[in-house]
């Protein structure tokens, strides 16, 4: 089975472009409270990897991707050259 990742916030830097997909930061972290003997989860920064085709259906624009709110579905990514990656995690956007 594959694996799958769903995150929800904000972007927290600019819109990048590139050839055939745009990237943008987002940086979260786990629920408030987890399972008895374990840690609570720390914040992670990820880089959220979208098609431009699948971008532009959006609405969502340079500007304005600051400021709404996101839910992502996608795959996580450790195969994206640091350089277009920045966060501690890539994310591949399915919706």
């Amino acid at each position: 089975m594959p694996h799958k990742i769903t995150l929800t916030g904000s972007a927290t830097g600019p819109l990048r472009e590139y050839d055939r997909y745009v990237a943008f930061d987002m940086r979260e972290k786990g629920s408030p409270s987890a399972p008895k003997g374990l840690k609570k989860s720390t914040f992670i920064s990820y880089t959220v990897f979208v098609a431009k085709k699948a971008f532009n259906k959006t609405g969502l624009t340079k500007k304005s991707i600051m400021h709404e709110k996101i839910l992502i579905q996608g795959e996580p990514t450790l195969d994206i050259p640091i350089d277009e990656c920045p966060g501690e995690v890539g994310v591949i956007c399915f919706q």
